[in-house]
Parts: structure tokens; C-alpha cells; sequence
């Protein structure tokens, strides 16, 4: 799941600079490709001239705009014994509804404290101008609203119902014989007289008999009866007409499919109006052209959003069915069923919220536009497997955008609505245990880009097809629908009479165990319903429409962000690339550094080829990723070794939720280590895992996206200075005794002493601040643009850097105020925000009053080592140190950063898995005593930790117990008064205490409970001030060990 199962990351989304991607001409479409300036040109799909739409107009303000921070006017506390939360919400709604607007018409954001909030009835947004905003979509930290009536709800409304008002004084037709799809050139006689610039319109294409009767919706063969096929019904249907027994299948009817383009005149010349949003789909005069005015929707509200809130709805478990795939599954529909719904609304949004339970985490009606979901999770819905339900992302409105947004077990996860007028665009979206499509559902939807998009599951796949007879008659279901680099077991495109459809590249191949059949039963059915023919072709893409690179990528990654570029530039896709920061207070910036406490550090790179062996040589000191300069390995032989990095096992999927099941609230990845390789695609450098290996994909990229959909921050590991391939690189001197016995070793080091650690003369062409200027700086670059909210960058070993060096890496970091960096970019006078003890915990004196992170290795190295170099006494630290490290840093007040390293083929190590989720079972029994506390207050005790922790009211204190006392009496000497409740984490086990004049005494139970480090829970009577809050003046610098 993402985010809280996924992340799912989130995603889920590499964001890409577009202008720094690679332009190689075959890998463009034959349809849209740069020119000589890299902006995109359109070539015509039609000789009429019809062309792709632009989709950038898609998201709030029209795309490129950043959602707002709208300021907290109302604060809403969680209330234990409350049994509906509704009617309180409600009124503190309304009383900011009745608020002045600002000048940008906000009235203000209502903030839900943490905690559980019980929702009866629907929360409804009225009036424009209100933000819901939650303190985080964590199930177990954040703000819940938990649905309890037993029926079908809305959990949040925003607007009201409305419908489109035309001015009917100002209705003209259109004199075009054909206006293209992707057009904004539209012409009306006299039209500087009856309209002026500045103008909402709307473009009305009418769904004509004559259109009707081209595309063969009036001759939808029926819902075939008992014994029958299609094309038997559709003869019967032939022969007798409407007379014969439709089996609920309905024709469409003339005005019941009309399209309502909702549009700004930007100029008007003569006739011809310009408009500011291509249309996307032709119009026709043979099939009624159209007819445009001006209009209202009366009581159309803007300027709302919802944010960081986790939705869960209460239900029957013991209603169940059974499903070929899953087994048993819990389908009670009595329950609330959709989570956010937008009615007349413009200028919307809900970002960083997750569901489970819901049939729909967001829908959009056919009034609402430049509405933006991002970051979005719909997890584990409740329902029948069946029609109607399980719609994870619907959207009925126009210029919507739904990025990085995850699903799981739903049916259609990124769906539109019946005749919706786009454009419409579902970007770096991902769904799992998916039981059918995402798609255009029904009845002519028109233009939207599905770009990104990944669809796995026993039912999945992506379509715009003639449906048929399916449902009440969906028929064609969609025109100018655009798949583009997405993936699926299969992508379906049929072409509609008068439009078309497309499938332009794949972005990677799906491999799961539903593959062939969602593929063979997908071509099926779809051959069934439509009398089609179609059949797989060793390629993803199957159909009639318009198909391109059907086993590759192509250039741009994305379509949208390029669109965007082009059109508004760089900076408009950063404002939409990720949550937009301003400007924060340290405190602000780090507290959910602070109350993660728990990481994970991968090292991986091609080093993982050798495991820490040279020419049959073990490497003689660990740290197998160091082994290219303690062997002494040329740059030439390296790069061969490197061009064999295949790792076709890695699943970043596996990964993040191996740390989610860890208790990890992040990752940091080697972006680039020493040895100068970049797991990513980099312009800065060819020696990187796209352009240099077999395996070409950008594992920074998979990655972000895993941990966007489980909802995981990712950090980037980069290694600013030393680079040993890359000339220029700094290089840390490492004799030859710490690789192998070399017969030459003594020329090798006496070599490496002249030339500042180098050992082969190419390492020398270039200068370190050349180095600093095209490496290391461009390179530092992609990795704060490319790849959505990065919140860490760790550099390592800043060998030969110089203030000025730094300052121009600190220069573009400062662009970024909310990413969080260690000490290791320049020492002393670019400090970070951090401290870095590596393989150490410290003294407690060492760090009191700053922020600080140990990493460590579960062995004796941070890169993979070959199984065979584990002697009988393994260097693994068990289980049960890693735990007592994690309370024992987090007793101090630091996180504890612990490193596995990836075999070459992409599998974490057997023995890191197995103590990974050694440490998520104790976690999950004790995590509320390391997440979001502090130090402990006192002096360590004899028996084991403390740590603190102030949540409103409650002061809670941990005690970790190492040493369990004999006669179950534990000493707690620091407290001397009463306590409100003691317990037993993981055991629900309520304890008694005793309060002496020697402190308080805990009654444990006799026997120690079977667990690696018991947990006591006290809650105290009055606030204690953490440790780690004061500081003792000195600043202490850590080693960095390999300096």
C-alpha cells in the first residue's frame, strides 16, 4: 500500500526537467517531437488536422500553479468519548464559511489535531475559500475521520449540485465545416460584436442522430440472453429492432451525449475566437458542429482543499464472499462508500490523504474543473467484487489532474465518467490487485492522458475500447484518450468512426503471476462485446487505434510536465512536481526527521558484482564498496565490471515495504558513491545504470515512486567529492594492505602518495573544480529536480572540498528549504542539520542539544559481500542489539540509520531481511515508545532506557527494561509521585505501582514476558523537559571513517 502500507510515494513520481532529458529522434513519437529549440512540435493524425491536445491546462489554477498553504484559522481537537464528531466540525465549518474572503479567497484553513474523529453524516463545504487540513495520513499518527453510520455516504462534500446556465441571449453556432481535436481556433459570424476577450463560454458539441447512427450507438447489440452470443443478439437486434428484448441494454438517444467545453476567449479577431484550452474532440458540421455561449453555474464555489487526513469507514466483517483470486473478502456495502466528492467546484484540491475501506478516495462531477488530487493512497476497499463499485480516482469534471496517486484491490482505478469534455490527465498513477480497468467507462469521454500509469492485478488493464452492451450500454467509452509510457498486462485501443485513440510507448514490462490471464481474459471480453478480432502480438498494446513503441519507451518520460514546460517553463513544473514549501522554521523543517527515529540505508551499486572479491582476492578490510580503490582496480576494468550490472531482481516495491514492515519512516539511497556510478539517469555522465548497462531503467525513479505509493520518505545518498571514474573526483588514499597482497604494492603506494590518493593517470584529466562544475554540481541538480519530494540529502567524505566548492552545492540546496542534510558537505562551516556518528553510538555529552543520526551495518560492511566470505563466526549483529540500539539511541534523542546492501541482482541480503523484520514485529508492539519522543529526562537507569514523550495533555513516559529485576519489582527511582496508569506495551497488560520515598516501583509480572526488550508505559501527572533540549556548548565533530 502506499504510504501506510504502500506510501504508497510517493508517489508516486519522478518528476522529469524535460529540457535535460535525452533527444535522441527515434525514440520521439512520430506525433509530437522537439524542434531545434526542444520545444514539442504536433504533426496532424488526420488529414483535417486533428492533433494531441495539450493536457498541461489539467490541475488547479490551470496547471503549474503550487496548492497554497492556506494559513489555520480553526484548530478542531479529537475528543475520546465523542460518538459522532460530525455536528462540532460542522458548526466550526460553517463559522469559517461566514469569515471574509481574502484577496485570493481564502477564508482559512480548519486544522484536525491528531487523533480519531468520528463522522456520522457528511462534512459539507458550501462556501468557497476553506481548507480541511489534518496533521498527517498515518493510521497510527496522524488524524483519522472514521465514518460509523451504516449507509452509503459521503464522507466529505464540497459545493453543491449544480448545472450549467447559459446565456441564452448570446447562443451562436459555430460556421466551421471541421474544427480538430487539439484546435483553439474556433469561428462564429459577427463574433467581435456578440462576444469579447475575456469571456467564459461554452462550447456545446451536440450528440446528433446522425453522429449517433456514424458510430453505430444506435445499434448496440443487446445484452445477450441465456444460449446466445453478441453477434447473435445483434442479429436479433437487426431483425426486430427495438421490439426485441433488450436484456437492460439502452441506444443512446440524440442530446444525451452532448459534450459542455467549458473555455476562456483570450482574443478575438474578426470572426475567429481564440480560445485558451484545446478542444478535444472535433467538431463537425455534417454531425451538428457546435454551439457556443456564455453561461454560470450558480453557486460554484473555489479556493477548497483537503490534506493530510487517513479515511476509514466502519463495516461488517462478517459479511464476506468469495473471490477466484483473493479467497474470502469483506463486502459490506452498508457502509460509507466515498470519501472526497466534489460538486460545482473550481480550483480545488486534496493531496496527502489516504483510504481504505471506501469504494472511491476522490470524485469529481461533470461541474467541477481545475481540480488537482496528488499524493493520494486508496487502499483495501469494502465491497462486492462486481459493477458500480471499487472506483478508486473518478472523474466526471474537466482539467483535472491526478498525480502520483496509488491504488490497490479496486476495479477501475483511474476511471473517467460518462461524456466528460476534457482535457483530463492521470499522471505517475499506480495500482495493484487491481479486478479490472482503468479507463474511459462509458458513453464517449473525451480526451485524457494517462501518462505513467501502471495497472497490475488478476483483472488488470488499461482500455479505450467500444464496450458494447457492458453495463447498460457504454458503448464507445472514450476518443482522443492517450496512454502514454504506461504499463499493463495489456493496453487496449480500438479506433472510434470520427476519432481515435493511442497507445504510445510502455513503460516496462508487468510481470506478476495475473499477467496472462488479465491479458487473455481482457482481448476476450472485449473481442465479445465489441465483434471484434483482435489478438496478443508479443506487445503490450493491442487494437486498431493508434499504436507506437509498443515494447519501448519513448521521449518525453512525460507528456504532461513537457506540455508544461512548454508552455509556462521550468518553474511551473516544480510548483506542481511536489508539495510547494515556503519558507519554515528549523523546528518546522525537521520534525518529521525527529519523529521517525527509525531508517533505511541501502548501499548498492556495481560494486555488488565483486562482493568483496578482486582476481579470486578477498578484500583484506571490510567495506566492500570501497573495494575499486583499496584493490587499486583501473577505471578501464572497472567500467567493464560495471557494464555487466543487470539487477533484474530488484523490486522496489519489496524494498519499501520490507522498511515500512521494519517500522522505517525513511530510506536513504547511494545516488552516487565513490566510485563515481550513478544508479539514475544522468546527463552529467554517461557512467550511469541507464546508459551504461543492460539494465537501462532508473532505479532512483522506481524507487521514488515505491516509496511515494507506501508513503515512506526517500533521501538521496551522494558522494559530493570523491569520485573515482569520473575524472576531476577527489580520492581518499587507501594503501594497498587494505585490499590485497599485489606483488607491486609498494610502487602502487608510492604512487598514490604523489598524486592525492589517484592511482591511474585518467582519474588526473580534469580538475577538481571542473569536477565540481560538471559532475558533481549538474548531477546534484537531477537529483533535487527529477525525483519528486526528496526530504535527505546525505552527503559523505568530503575529501579536498573547499568552501567554495560547497558553497555552489549549498546554493542550489538552498532552493529546496525543506530537505533536510547531514554535516558532510563541507566541515566546519557548513554544518547541516544534522550529526552523523557512523558505526558508534555516542556519549551522551557528546550530543546533547543537537540533532543527530547514527548509521551502522547489521555486519561489518555497508556494500553487499559475497555469502562465501562469512567465516562460522558471522560479523551479523543479532537481533536483539539491533532492537536495544534503536531504544537506546532513541533514549538520547537521535534516529538510528541502519544500512543493508542489495546483492547484485537487486535482493536484500537473507540475513538483513530476517533482522529487519525481527525488528518490525517489536516494533509494532512498542513503536508509540521511539515514534515522536524524546530523550529521556534522567540518567540512564541500571535495568535499561527511558524516553519521553509530551502528546497534549499526556506526558508519557518509556521504560525499556534490559535488565528484568528477579522479584518483577522494578525501580523507578527519578519518579516520586503518583502516576495516572501503567501497562505493558504489546501485552495489554495493565499494571500497579507503588510510590516510596525512594521513587516509584512498578509491578511487573513475575516472568518475563517472552520479548526482546520489554516496554513500560507510565503516564505522569506533570511535564518533564527532555535531555537533549539543552545543550552543553561544545560542538562535536564525528569522525567520518574513510576519509
Amino acid at each position: 500500500m502506499k504510504k501506510n502500507t504502500w506510501l504508497i510515494l510517493s508517489f508516486l513520481f519522478n518528476v522529469w526537467i524535460l529540457s535535460a532529458q535525452e533527444t535522441n529522434p527515434v525514440s520521439y513519437s512520430k506525433l509530437v517531437y522537439p524542434d531545434a529549440n526542444g520545444k514539442l512540435v504536433y504533426k496532424p493524425y488526420t488529414a483535417k488536422g486533428d492533433i494531441l491536445p495539450d493536457f498541461s491546462w489539467c490541475g488547479y489554477k490551470g496547471g503549474g500553479v503550487a496548492i497554497p498553504e492556506v494559513s489555520v484559522v480553526a484548530v478542531v481537537d479529537a475528543v475520546d468519548e465523542s460518538t459522532d464528531d460530525s455536528p462540532r466540525i460542522q458548526a466550526v465549518i460553517d463559522s469559517v464559511a461566514r469569515l471574509t474572503p481574502d484577496a485570493n479567497g481564502f477564508r482559512g484553513t480548519i486544522r484536525f489535531k491528531k487523533g480519531l474523529y468520528r463522522i456520522a453524516s457528511p462534512l459539507r463545504i458550501t462556501s468557497g475559500g476553506i481548507v480541511l487540513r489534518g496533521d498527517g495520513d498515518d493510521k497510527d499518527n496522524g488524524t483519522i475521520l472514521l465514518a460509523t453510520t451504516p449507509n452509503q455516504y459521503n464522507v466529505i462534500e464540497l459545493g453543491i449540485k449544480s448545472k450549467i446556465k447559459p446565456d441564452e441571449r448570446s447562443k451562436r453556432e459555430i460556421t466551421d465545416v471541421y474544427v480538430p481535436s487539439g484546435s483553439r481556433v474556433i469561428h462564429i459570424k459577427g463574433a467581435s460584436s456578440i462576444y469579447k476577450k475575456g469571456d467564459a463560454i461554452v462550447v456545446q458539441r451536440p450528440s446528433v442522430a446522425e453522429w449517433i447512427h456514424a458510430i453505430g450507438m444506435d445499434s448496440i447489440a443487446p445484452r445477450p440472453l441465456k444460449g446466445e452470443t453478441t453477434y447473435d443478439s445483434f442479429l436479433r437486434y437487426r431483425k426486430t429492432g427495438e421490439k426485441t428484448n433488450l436484456n437492460g441494454t439502452v441506444q443512446w438517444k440524440p442530446g444525451s451525449k452532448d459534450l459542455y467545453f467549458e473555455r476562456t476567449i483570450v482574443d478575438i479577431k474578426g470572426d475567429e475566437i481564440i480560445l485558451d484550452i484545446p478542444l478535444t474532440n472535433a467538431l463537425q458540421k455534417e454531425y451538428g458542429g457546435a454551439i457556443v455561449y456564455r453561461y454560470e453555474i450558480p453557486g460554484r464555489i473555489a479556493q477548497c482543499g483537503v490534506e493530510d487526513v487517513y479515511g476509514m469507514s466502519v463495516y461488517d466483517p462478517a459479511i464476506q464472499k468469495k473471490d477466484n483470486y483473493i479467497g474470502m473478502y469483506a463486502c459490506d456495502e452498508n457502509h460509507a462508500n466515498n470519501f472526497v466528492y466534489f460538486n460545482a467546484v473550481e480550483n480545488a484540491w486534496v493531496r496527502n490523504v489516504t483510504v481504505e475501506q471506501f469504494d472511491c478516495c476522490v470524485w469529481t462531477t461533470h461541474f467541477s474543473r481545475f481540480i488537482t488530487g496528488e499524493d493520494l493512497a486508496a487502499i483495501s476497499p469494502v465491497s462486492e467484487i462486481t459493477g458500480g463499485r471499487r472506483y478508486a480516482y473518478s472523474v466526471g469534471g474537466q482539467q483535472c489532474l491526478f498525480q502520483r496517486c496509488y491504488s490497490s484491490h479496486h476495479r477501475h482505478e483511474f476511471v473517467l465518467a460518462a461524456s466528460v469534455a476534457g482535457p483530463n490527465a492521470f499522471v505517475d498513477g499506480y495500482g495493484e490487485m487491481t479486478f479490472a480497468s482503468s479507463e474511459p467507462h462509458q458513453r464517449w469521454a473525451a480526451g485524457c492522458l494517462y501518462d505513467n500509469i501502471t495497472i497490475k492485478g488478476p483483472g488488470g488493464s488499461l482500455l479505450s475500447v467500444n464496450r458494447g452492451w457492458f453495463g447498460s450500454g457504454h458503448g464507445w467509452a472514450g476518443a482522443q484518450i492517450i496512454f502514454w509510457n504506461c504499463s499493463a498486462p495489456v493496453i487496449m485501443v480500438m479506433q472510434p468512426p470520427t476519432a481515435q485513440n493511442f497507445a504510445i510507448g510502455t513503460h516496462g514490462e508487468i510481470k506478476d503471476e495475473w499477467v496472462e490471464n488479465s491479458r487473455n481474459s481482457t482481448i476476450y471480453s472485449i473481442n465479445n462485446v465489441s465483434r471484434s478480432h483482435f489478438e496478443y502480438q508479443n506487445y503490450q498494446s493491442v487494437g486498431d487505434g493508434w499504436i507506437e513503441s509498443p515494447g519501448n519507451a519513448v521521449n518525453p518520460q512525460s507528456l504532461y510536465y513537457k506540455q508544461l514546460e512548454d508552455r509556462l517553463g521550468t518553474d511551473a513544473v516544480k510548483q506542481v512536481s511536489s508539495r510547494h514549501f515556503e519558507a519554515q522554521t528549523r523546528d518546522q523543517k525537521m520534525k518529521w526527521w525527529r519523529e521517525a527515529r527509525l531508517g533505511l540505508f541501502i548501499h548498492w551499486g556495481p560494486y555488488a558484482l565483486l562482493g568483496g572479491e578482486y582476481n579470486g582476492h578477498q578484500q583484506l578490510k571490510s567495506g566492500a564498496e570501497w573495494i575499486m580503490n583499496r584493490c587499486k582496480i583501473p577505471v578501464a576494468e572497472y567500467q567493464t565490471i560495471a557494464k555487466q550490472f543487470n539487477p533484474v531482481k530488484y523490486d522496489p516495491d519489496a524494498w519499501v515495504k520490507l522498511a515500512k514492515e521494519a517500522g522505517m519512516k525513511y530510506i536513504i539511497i547511494t545516488a552516487k558513491h565513490h566510485d563515481g556510478f550513478a544508479m539514475f539517469k544522468s546527463k552529467a555522465s554517461p557512467f550511469n545504470i541507464v546508459d551504461f548497462t543492460p539494465y537501462q531503467k532508473d532505479v532512483l525513479d522506481e524507487l521514488a515512486k515505491a516509496c511515494r505509493r507506501h508513503h515512506i520518505k526517500l533521501g538521496f545518498y551522494y558522494s559530493q567529492a570523491q569520485d573515482w571514474n569520473n575524472p576531476g573526483g577527489s580520492v581518499a588514499r587507501k594503501v594497498m594492505s587494505e585490499g590485497w597482497l599485489n606483488p607491486d604494492s609498494a610502487r602502487i603506494d608510492a604512487y598514490t602518495a604523489e598524486h592525492n590518493g589517484r592511482w591511474d593517470p585518467t582519474q588526473e584529466t580534469r580538475t577538481m573544480e571542473q569536477y565540481i562544475d560538471e559532475v558533481s554540481l549538474p548531477q546534484v541538480r537531477e537529483l533535487l529536480t527529477n525525483y519528486g519530494d526528496i526530504a535527505v540529502i546525505w552527503w559523505d567524505t568530503p575529501t579536498q572540498m573547499t568552501d567554495a566548492f560547497a558553497a555552489k552545492l549549498q546554493a542550489e540546496l538552498d532552493k529546496y528549504p525543506q530537505i533536510i542534510t547531514n554535516d558532510r558537505l563541507k566541515r566546519p562551516n557548513f554544518p547541516g542539520d544534522y550529526k552523523t556518528p557512523e558505526q558508534k553510538i555516542p556519549n551522551p555529552d557528546e550530543i546533547k542539544g543537537f540533532d543527530w543520526e547514527t548509521c551502522m551495518t547489521m555486519d561489518d560492511s555497508w556494500g553487499y559481500r559475497k555469502q562465501n566470505q562469512y567465516k562460522e563466526q558471522q560479523p551479523w549483529k543479532s537481533e536483539e542489539t539491533l532492537i536495544q540500539n534503536i531504544a537506546k539511541i532513541a533514549s538520547m534523542g537521535g534516529n538510528y540509520l541502519l544500512n543493508v546492501g542489495p546483492d547484485p541482482e537487486g535482493e536484500i541480503p537473507p540475513q538483513s531481511i530476517e533482522r529487519l523484520r525481527g525488528i518490525g514485529k517489536w516494533m509494532k508492539a512498542n513503536g508509540e515508545a521511539i515514534y515522536g519522543t524524546s530523550a529521556s529526562p534522567f540518567e540512564k537507569p541500571d535495568w535499561g532506557y527511558y524516553t519521553l514523550k509530551n502528546s497534549g495533555n499526556q506526558v508519557l513516559l518509556y521504560l525499556f527494561i534490559y535488565n528484568y529485576p528477579a522479584d518483577g519489582k522494578l525501580p523507578v527511582k527519578d519518579i516520586k509521585i503518583p502516576v495516572k496508569s501503567a501497562s505493558l506495551l504489546g501485552e495489554k497488560i495493565t499494571l500497579t505501582t507503588e510510590t516510596t520515598p525512594d521513587g516509584l516501583i512498578v509491578n511487573l509480572p513475575e516472568k518475563s514476558p517472552e520479548t526482546i526488550l520489554p516496554v513500560v508505559k507510565l503516564e505522569l501527572t506533570k511535564k518533564l523537559l527532555s535531555k537533549s533540549a539543552i545543550g552543553n556548548g561544545k560542538d562535536i565533530t564525528f569522525k567520518i571513517l574513510d576519509e
